[in-house]
């Protein structure tokens, strides 16, 4: 596990295999699809006190009404835990990070708005922000 900004991250990359079960009651409106996703877990104690390498635990169980939604749920469950290792940021503290990086850097376009020797970095700028405005998309 690593530890940032205070919190603490099961290590990446967490991944799931698409392959689904399905849960619950044996009527149909009360059946749920579940996919697990997994975390690499490095070393795990065995009953003689010894260290054991394993390959991955369950870090969640991801539920959706058809197979194909609970395995989408799961690929976004095992990116949103890889990214949290990665950056050591919630996805709520991403997205704030990304807001206020976008309205630093539209400040910075403002004030170099006008200065013939900035055209090429207005370019950038200007490039940045449309990515940054059109999500993943763009």
């Amino acid at each position: 596990m690593t530890s940032k900004a205070g919190h603490t991250f099961t290590a990446g990359p967490w991944e799931t295999d698409n392959s689904w079960s399905l849960y619950g009651e044996a009527r149909p409106d009360m059946m749920d699809y579940r996919c697990n996703v997994d975390a690499p877990v490095p070393f795990i104690e065995n009953e003689h006190g010894d260290f054991e390498r394993v390959e991955t635990q369950t870090g969640a169980i991801a539920f959706g009404r058809t197979p194909e939604e609970a395995q989408a749920n799961a690929r976004l469950i095992a990116e949103a835990g890889t990214v949290a290792h990665e950056t050591g940021l919630t996805p709520r503290q991403l997205a704030e990070q990304r807001d206020e990086l976008l309205a630093a850097l539209k400040e910075a376009r403002d004030t170099l708005n006008g200065a013939p020797e900035t055209v090429g970095l207005h370019a950038q700028i200007d490039a940045a922000i449309a990515k940054a405005e059109g999500g993943a998309n763009a």
